[in-house]
């Protein structure tokens, strides 16, 4: 071993913590009784922007997960392993409880066993997915991702601590909580400083690779408060995830360092100089780039291959997605060629080679050839009687409008949504307004006047309803509208915000607040949606609905539609 200034460093600060090198193997057992107590808190007094570069330069990118990673050659692979948790929770209690006096004690501990014992958490190994679209690996900055309900941690029990500058490079999405990292596989035996974080049990009989520093915690211990010693032992300042209020928008999510939240696209910046670089969550981002259509493509791929019955779900029991049983698939078919297209572009203007060999050697490829599966799919079954019954759904333009509208429009002139059109491209600009809340702090994909363009779109709405052209979609249309106030509702100005759409799109709103809904022979119900917004504690100004429509539509539609709805 070379002796350097570094090594004596290292050496000097885990004597300083109690952590003691074990002869046995090059593994650190963590002590926490000898780690040093947490200063005072103080008052925040640096920028958002100064905690992002010392994070960003001087931090770690940290990934949990559940399985011993001496079995995959200390290698982290993008798209062909995949950790996979399963959280049965209540359901397993559930099944106990049922089965209590018919079940032998024998056989009952079989069955907690296979649960997960009291947790009711079934952790699989790795699996096998060699169609899946996951170009990326994706990790936490200076911190660790905790139980949240997006995502079951609570059995994960490693992790990996990767210097920030060693993959900087290769980040496609930034955010405290989800950093992509656009890398086949990292081998953890070629990055200077890594850091394994594992069980003491696990650490055992074990033979680590040199240049890894691996570190072990005792049995009842938690993986996430090693992550957090460990982080404090470096002198990195740790970053506190915090979760929105339960139903509200993910882009009130925080990331605190010394109390002042981070999860800005403006703290973030000095990073984001390549506009092919994303920010946030891939599902909700804040600002739109690869991120963006990863996020659309990767799903889309699952969900086809579980529908195709082809790849790792060929070897389950997964049923149909629900997006294809009920809705009209053509559109998806449609948005996620538009997102290929578009990705492609995005990855050529990044300009990391490595990048763009594996998207074009590697995951367009993927994803062609599910869009061609999907194609099949809808050939076979389209002529069907039932296929007409089925809906479509206003999730395409919540997607659609991360997007901008030059992108928009070549999935919303599709010829798959020519009959509902008009109300899918008023929802498109009732989001990007939903999404241009000051609070929620999200980067507009273009610099078209969103309020100017929803008024112009209820207006060719308008004239379509005027002419009587129903369809169970308007249904959908006032409902995918509550669905946009809903999550904002308790957030301070936001239903001032909201109303400002309102009065964009009035002429389009039931003067009555409610419509009616027919279904063959049974008798006629009501959607009473202005009622609803009342129940949200919104009450519409009396002259909102003064040029809605005057005539209460009635919707004809069968009980197969209803029920989906």
């Amino acid at each position: 071993m070379v002796v350097t200034s570094q090594n004596l460093l290292s050496f000097a600060a885990a004597l300083a913590l109690g952590l003691q090198i074990c002869a046995s193997s090059p593994v650190l057992a963590m002590d926490y009784d000898g780690l040093p107590k947490a200063p005072a808190a103080k008052a925040a007094t640096s920028l958002p922007q100064d905690s992002v570069r010392k994070a960003m330069t001087s931090g770690y990118f940290v990934h949990a997960f559940p399985q011993n990673l001496s079995q995959y050659d200390w290698t982290l692979r993008a798209g062909t392993m995949i950790p996979v948790t399963m959280d049965i929770g209540g359901m397993g209690a559930m099944l106990l409880n049922t089965l209590e006096g018919v079940m032998s004690a024998e056989d009952k501990q079989k069955v907690k066993a296979i649960m997960g014992g009291s947790s009711g958490n079934v952790v699989t190994t790795f699996q096998v997915n060699p169609d899946g679209f996951r170009p990326c690996l994706y990790f936490t900055l200076n911190s660790i991702l905790e139980p949240h309900a997006a995502s079951n941690v609570s059995a994960y029990t490693s992790a990996v601590l990767i210097p920030a500058g060693e993959l900087l490079r290769d980040v496609v999405n930034m955010s405290p909580r989800d950093m992509a990292v656009w890398r086949a596989e990292i081998d953890l035996r070629k990055i200077p400083g890594a850091m394994l974080v594992v069980p003491e049990e696990q650490a055992k009989g074990v033979s680590h690779p040199s240049g890894l520093t691996v570190y072990s915690y005792k049995t009842g211990r938690t993986l996430s408060g090693s992550v957090k010693a460990l982080l404090k032992s470096k002198g990195v300042e740790g970053i506190t995830l915090q979760d929105a209020p339960q139903g509200q928008e993910t882009y009130l999510d925080k990331a605190l360092v010394g109390g002042v939240n981070i999860e800005t696209v403006e703290a973030f910046t000095e990073f984001l100089g390549n506009p092919g670089i994303s920010f946030g969550h891939e599902k909700g981002p804040k600002r739109a780039g690869l991120g963006t259509y990863i996020g659309i493509l990767q799903p889309f791929a699952e969900n086809v291959n579980k529908l195709c019955a082809r790849g790792f779900y060929s070897k389950g029991t997964s049923q149909i997605p629900s997006h294809y049983s009920k809705y009209r698939p053509e559109p998806y078919l449609q948005l996620a060629a538009v997102a290929l297209e578009e990705m492609g572009s995005l990855v050529e203007r990044v300009g990391n080679q490595s990048i763009l060999d594996d998207f074009t050697t590697v995951q367009k490829g993927k994803i062609e050839q599910v869009l061609t599966a999907l194609d099949g799919f809808i050939r076979g079954h389209q002529s069907s009687p039932e296929w007409e019954k089925k809906l479509y759904t206003s999730d395409i333009a919540l997607r659609l409008a991360d997007m901008s509208y030059a992108v928009a429009r070549r999935v919303l002139d599709h010829a798959s949504l020519a009959p509902v059109k008009e109300e899918m491209e008023t929802l498109y600009w009732a989001c990007r307004w939903n999404q241009a809340f000051p609070a929620y702090g999200v980067q507009a994909p273009d610099d078209l006047n969103v309020l100017t363009q929803l008024e112009a779109a209820a207006g060719r709405l308008r004239t379509k309803l005027e002419a009587g052209r129903y369809s169970w979609f308007y249904a959908q249309y006032l409902n995918h509208l509550l669905a946009v106030y809903v999550p904002g509702q308790s957030v301070e100005g936001f239903a001032d915000h909201y109303v400002q759409a309102l009065r964009a799109i009035r002429t389009t709103l039931p003067q009555r607040g409610w419509i009616k809904v027919k279904c063959g022979a049974a008798p006629v119900g009501k959607v009473m949606w202005k009622d609803t917004l009342s129940r949200f504690r919104l009450e519409l100004p009396k002259d909102l609905l003064a040029a809605g429509l005057k005539d209460t539509p009635v919707l004809q539609t069968p009980h197969a539609q209803q029920d989906a709805y």
